[in-house]
């Protein structure tokens, strides 16, 4: 019996997050960045194509760009369990132009590589953000909840 997986996705709308405007530090991609309970360290944004994301089928985003932003989080000693996660709705960033729409997926299976803070273990995981930039347009840094900005290729 054959089963076929198919995974969840949400495009979430880009968020000004007006308390944090203008706020955020910014680090190296592989420099640490202090959250509301943690680190969390950018250690690669990867300029992807189409057929990397087709299998999630994103009628809205097709011609839209993808961008994988791979991470690593430390969550502070004795933040519970429930609060270990990144919430897809907090990440950002700037491109050339237009909006940057990050995109909550759920894996099922070994269907996409990319799927927000993998397995959380002694309060520390790795993970993969996928940012929608749209057509015609680069991404220029990364953000996450307004505390840090990430400059891509020396943006």
């Amino acid at each position: 019996m054959s089963t076929s997986f198919r995974p969840l996705w949400l495009a979430v709308p880009a968020v000004l997050l007006l308390a944090g405007c203008g706020n955020a530090a910014e680090v190296a991609i592989g420099e640490p960045a202090e959250i509301a309970n943690g680190t969390l360290t950018v250690t690669e944004v990867r300029q992807g194509t189409a057929q990397d994301v087709e299998v999630l089928d994103l009628e809205d985003l097709q011609q839209h760009t993808p961008y994988f932003v791979r991470y690593q989080v430390a969550f502070e000693e004795g933040t519970p369990e429930n609060e270990q996660n990144l919430s897809t709705a907090l990440w950002d960033g700037e491109a050339t132009g237009g909006e940057i729409s990050p995109v909550w997926v759920q894996q099922l299976g070994d269907v996409f590589p990319c799927n927000g803070v993998a397995e959380v273990t002694a309060g520390r995981g790795e993970g993969c953000q996928l940012l929608m930039v749209e057509p015609g347009e680069t991404l220029e840094a990364v953000e996450y909840a307004g505390r840090a900005r990430w400059p891509v290729n020396g943006s």
